[in-house]
C-alpha cells in the first residue's frame, strides 16, 4: 500500500483517538481521585501511565495489531479473557 491510500484512514483513526483522549471517562475519574487522595505527584504519575498505555495501544492498532489478531484467533481470545479478568480484579478491589 502506498501512503496516499493509507493517509485518509490514518487521519480518521487518529482523529477519533484524539476525541477519545480529550473526552472524560473512567481514567479521568481515577486520575482526579488519586490526585485528591494521594497528592499531585501520584495523580500526575497515573495520568502519565494512562496516556502512555493509551498511546501504545493506539500505535499498535495503527501498525496492524488487528490484522495480526485476525490471523491468530486464539491470541484474541486470550487477550479478551485477560482483559476480562483484569476488569473483574479491578471491580473486586
Amino acid at each position: 500500500m502506498d501512503l496516499p491510500t493509507i493517509l485518509p484512514h490514518l487521519a480518521l483513526a487518529w482523529s477519533i483517538y484524539f476525541l477519545a483522549i480529550i473526552s472524560p471517562g473512567p481514567a479521568t475519574l481515577a486520575i482526579a481521585g488519586t490526585a485528591m487522595a494521594n497528592g499531585r505527584r501520584r495523580g500526575m504519575a497515573l495520568a502519565t501511565g494512562v496516556i502512555t498505555g493509551s498511546f501504545i495501544w493506539a500505535t499498535l492498532a495503527a501498525l496492524g495489531l488487528s490484522a495480526l489478531l485476525t490471523q491468530f484467533v486464539h491470541a484474541l481470545t486470550v487477550l479478551k479473557i485477560a482483559g476480562g479478568c483484569y476488569l473483574l480484579w479491578l471491580g473486586w478491589k
